[in-house]
């Protein structure tokens, strides 16, 4: 399943906009046409559901479906054996505390949820590990199963880890336990609408202080459904963004049958950790 892809570097943002389905993409329904039941979503291995649900009709408001940490490398040519996530949990609140409530409050534990929008795969319900020693969740699945039957790429994964206080954890992408370097992704996603993003930002959650703006202006994304754009966690002038809670927004058009619609995104509040994105 091929994408087109447009590239734009501008000071310390690398952005990476991929979109669309390709007139040669594979359907959910076809997929399952073609491998049967062994690929539809259902609990796999007693730790998670996995598999490709058949796409009902839907039209969605833009959303943000996607707060990744992936390889800059990228995952190589062919599919691994095994993909990997790690979910880094908040920090400690207190001073006699590790973790505040993170491991026990199903509250403060968040759920995560992969997915893939073009074959409409879905990974969730997963019983993760806990490490306490690196401060994350971490869960191992082979690719096996669904992605490889599939020909679902790990790069075009979309995750979200969001916790009950509308926390969103960057989830780790890797093919390794230890990944190398990293970057971050962001997944701006509409089922069945064109979008055409017209800005993003980055902001502080605790002042609102703009860390980063880009205005995307006219770009030839409005026949598209799916744009994703990655950042290395610099500000506008190269320097590294300080750890913290940070807020994403963006706005821009949606086409329809009936005309053009302007759209505005609520606040998305992340938690960014730089020494994530550091070489191991």
């Amino acid at each position: 399943m091929s994408r087109i892809r447009f590239v734009l570097l501008l000071a310390g943002f690398l952005f990476l906009f991929s979109w669309g389905e390709s007139p040669l993409a594979v359907t959910p329904e076809e997929l399952i046409r073609m491998h049967g039941k062994k690929v539809l979503y259902q609990q796999r291995d007693s730790n998670r559901s996995e598999g490709i649900k058949p796409r009902l009709k839907a039209y969605t408001t833009p959303d943000l479906i996607s707060v990744a940490l992936k390889p800059v490398a990228g995952f190589g040519k062919d599919l691994p054996k095994f993909l990997f996530l790690k979910v880094p949990l908040k920090r400690p609140r207190t001073g006699n505390q590790v973790f505040g409530s993170s491991f026990e409050s199903p509250y403060d534990m968040p759920i995560v949820t992969v997915r893939e929008p073009e074959s409409n795969y879905r990974l969730d319900n997963i019983k993760f590990d806990k490490s306490r020693t690196d401060r994350h969740l971490t869960f191992r699945w082979p690719t096996g199963a669904v992605l490889g039957p599939g020909n679902i790429a790990p790069g075009a994964l979309q995750l979200m880890a969001e916790d009950y206080y509308d926390l969103i954890y960057p989830v780790i992408l890797s093919s390794s336990e230890q990944p190398c370097e990293l970057h971050y992704e962001f997944g701006v996603y509409a089922e069945d609408r064109a979008i055409l993003l017209k800005s993003f930002r980055i902001l502080s959650s605790s002042n609102r202080e703009l860390i980063f703006s880009l205005k995307i202006g006219e770009s030839p994304l409005t026949e598209y459904e799916l744009i994703t754009v990655s950042w290395q966690g610099t500000s506008a002038d190269g320097k590294p963004v300080e750890p913290g809670e940070y807020i994403v927004e963006f706005d821009g058009e949606v086409k329809e049958e009936q005309g053009t619609i302007h759209f505005r995104s609520p606040s998305y509040q992340f938690q960014h950790d730089p020494a994530l994105l550091q070489k191991k």
